[in-house]
């Protein structure tokens, strides 16, 4: 109020010029417009300023009053003292203990706490039950004080409440979470405003505390009831006089919502309530609500300071859907529970955006430096891939974004991580994880990151699997293969290969901020490198008896035989090989290019497989035995 101080400096003097027996006082508005006011003969000024404000003062402003120091305890009387004391009391141990400094707070449980919100409840109280504060006998209607008091106070609760109760098993904090859910469920905007409605006399003005963010609709408002924001108006002028034709207008408009940023608009919520008290109209059929529109990771910076004494508040988290976490869930910690019920499945869009974050946590490496300017187009190829939604008209081909989701499903069912320090109990997280906390701005959003975040980590340890086994290109590669049939039998071994690749996952990944992974472009079969490091095995063997001069030994065979005993494709994939050749070539293929990694040469792996396969008078068993049985010669 400093700035509107400075222009009232005659009046504060007493500095008033008199004429016609009538008291008039200029007032400086800008440099160049001092209007004459006149003053009233009973006029008299008293400035309230808070103590902490006193020394940022001007003295020759202060100098200009008597200065008395007010202590409000002072004022209030011993009961309405000690019944405040009390609601302190069993506010303080509703939060819990042992978790954080400065979340939550008792803003976060009661949007709209304050030390002297919680006096003037007491006060309000008593007057409203017709309780004498001086009769002795009174006094025993005081447990009937507390248990309004507390009641109110609910209504202004968010769902950090219970929340926060949950962690906690005790008879008392269950009574009261009991309390929440019988108190909000009968509460939703919708049937505020239907109530409200039906009462053809007059609207009780109403404050409205929502999560539901200013950029919202507010979605089937009836007919007779109008919204403004409280940023469309660009003086105090223009506001007034919108709320007086509310009232005056001959408009089937009965109630009008103002909408306010509680967060930047604060500083204006002390003239809106002195103009819509003002303004209001008794014995009217038409009334004003003021909506707060909060935000969660905000509350602790905000003094709710300005109190709106005997008008009905309540919070309602979302002003467009009246749903609640059922209390079953609220009571059980576990995230494998709650992200297996239906009402909390992966959306879609929640889905790609955490397909792209674990993207970003894969670091590639590659055998050639100028392989590095691939990488970012094979990801956003793959990424692409993975959420492509299904055409429904080719319903029959495999489909990676259905797969992914269907074995993301399998692992959680499958693999318990409640051993896991980060994920023992959601409604812990919820409140303690700062980056939830800081991003969040209702507690829907912050419900929805902490569900999130455990997806994330178990979709990160499929996709990672999926990349270090190659499946992703292996799929890209089957999908564009014209014959249908060699297409479906590829399909069938890609999907045996995931499942069997499954039942062994690395689940340290899982724990894993970033992973890297050796890439080799343009692989045609899933799990290829592993298949390489089979072969390398049965070279092995291979030569250790052929050092032994083991006197039976044909190469090829041998060769063949140990491939279809431990190939990862299984015997039927591993005979097919040998005996068409489009198999053979799918096959071979991935292992010269990852051959051609390993002793770092600088070929194509399609220009030497076709410089194998270029002479038509060599069967496929011996164009195999080049590479299986007589690499040092291949290579």
């Amino acid at each position: 109020m400093g700035h509107v101080y400075d222009n009232l400096y005659d009046l504060f003097n007493q500095n008033f010029a008199v004429s016609a027996k009538k008291k008039y006082c200029r007032i400086a508005l800008g440099a160049l417009y001092h209007p004459r006011c006149l003053v009233h003969e009973d006029f008299y000024c008293v400035v309230f300023i808070h103590k902490r404000d006193f020394d940022k003062c001007d003295p020759p402003f202060l100098n200009r009053f008597e200065k008395h120091l007010i202590d409000i305890e002072a004022l209030i009387h011993p009961r309405h003292k000690s019944v405040t004391k009390d609601l302190h009391m069993w506010l303080d141990s509703l939060l819990p203990k042992n978790i954080g400094k400065h979340f939550p707070l008792l803003q976060h449980l009661f949007v709209d706490y304050s030390p002297d919100q919680i006096c003037n409840l007491a006060i309000e109280t008593y007057e409203q039950l017709n309780i004498s504060i001086d009769n002795e006998e009174d006094n025993n209607r005081r447990p009937n004080v507390t248990d309004h008091c507390q009641a109110r106070l609910l209504r202004t609760s968010s769902f950090d409440l219970p929340l926060a109760l949950s962690l906690e098993k005790t008879r008392e904090n269950q009574n009261i979470i009991d309390q929440y859910y019988d108190v909000h469920r009968s509460i939703s905007f919708a049937k505020l405003i239907q109530q409200s409605l039906e009462n053809e006399t007059n609207i009780i003005p109403r404050v409205i505390y929502t999560y539901t963010q200013m950029f919202h609709t507010i979605n089937k408002l009836p007919n007779n009831v109008e919204e403004i924001k409280l940023s469309g108006f660009k003086t105090e002028l223009e506001l007034t006089n919108r709320i007086k034709r509310h009232y005056q207008a001959s408009t089937n408009i009965r109630l009008l919502l103002i909408r306010v940023d509680y967060h930047n608009e604060h500083q204006h919520i002390l003239s809106l309530k002195h103009i819509l008290l003002n303004e209001h109209v008794n014995r009217n059929d038409r009334g004003a609500w003021l909506i707060f529109h909060l935000q969660r990771n905000l509350l602790n910076k905000i003094d709710n300071d300005v109190l709106f004494n005997k008008w009905p508040s309540d919070m309602i988290d979302d002003l467009n859907n009246h749903q609640f976490i059922p209390k079953e869930i609220l009571n059980n910690p576990s995230y494998r529970d709650l992200v297996l019920q239906p009402q909390y499945i992966l959306i879609e869009c929640i889905f790609d955006d955490l397909i792209d974050r674990c993207f970003s946590k894969f670091r590639y490496i590659v055998p050639h430096k100028n392989d590095e300017r691939l990488i970012n187009t094979r990801r956003e190829n793959n990424f692409q891939q993975i959420i492509r939604p299904k055409d429904k008209s080719r319903s029959d081909e495999l489909h990676l974004r259905s797969m992914v989701e269907t074995n993301l499903m399998i692992l959680i069912q499958k693999i318990d991580v409640s051993d896991n320090r980060r994920f023992t109990d959601w409604r812990h997280d919820l409140l303690t994880n700062g980056k939830t906390i800081a991003g969040s701005r209702s507690f829907y959003d912050a419900f929805q990151a902490t569900i999130s975040t455990f997806h994330e980590s178990y979709l990160f340890l499929l996709v990672a699997h999926l990349e270090q086994h190659n499946f992703i290109d292996a799929y890209n590669f089957i999908s564009s293969v014209s014959d249908k049939n060699i297409q479906k039998y590829l399909e069938k071994m890609w999907e045996n290969c995931l499942e069997t690749t499954l039942e062994n996952i690395d689940l340290t990944i899982i724990d894993r901020d970033m992973i890297e992974i050796q890439l080799v472009f343009d692989l045609r079969l899933p799990r290829a490198a592993i298949e390489y490091a089979n072969i390398r095995t049965i070279r092995d063997k291979l030569l250790q008896l052929e050092e032994n001069n083991h006197e039976s030994l044909v190469p090829l065979n041998f060769a063949i035989d140990q491939l279809k005993r431990t190939s990862v494709y299984g015997r039927d994939f591993t005979e097919l090989i040998f005996v068409q050749r489009h198999f053979f070539e799918f096959y071979i293929h991935d292992q010269i290019a990852l051959h051609f990694k390993e002793t770092n040469i600088h070929l194509s792996p399609k220009f030497v497989l076709d410089l194998l396969v270029s002479n038509p008078t060599y069967t496929i068993e011996q164009n195999a035995q080049l590479f299986l049985a007589q690499h040092a010669e291949f290579t």
